[in-house]
């Protein structure tokens, strides 16, 4: 996501890991973050170009697995259809 423009907001973090979690645990500073969010700023080239839909569902696509285990790991069903 950094390569795309997105970076983590350190905002919304948790002074320490989650409850349940040791602090050495690998994911350790994931776990403090308190939501995940992405953005991308687009270009006034790209809000205004006719493939604006296109570029958008690229970086979503790009997302899409972090979603997905997002969903899961919060107990989620996958969806079967959309």
């Amino acid at each position: 996501m950094q390569n795309r423009g997105s970076k983590p907001d350190g905002r919304r973090m948790n002074a320490s890991s989650s409850r349940g979690y040791a602090p050495d645990h690998p994911a350790a500073h994931w776990l403090r973050f308190i939501s995940f969010t992405a953005s991308r700023t687009l270009t006034d080239a790209e809000a205004i170009s006719p493939q604006v839909v296109d570029t958008i569902m690229q970086d979503y696509t790009v997302l899409l697995p972090l979603v997905r285990w997002l969903n899961g790991s919060l107990g989620f069903p996958p969806a079967t259809s959309r």
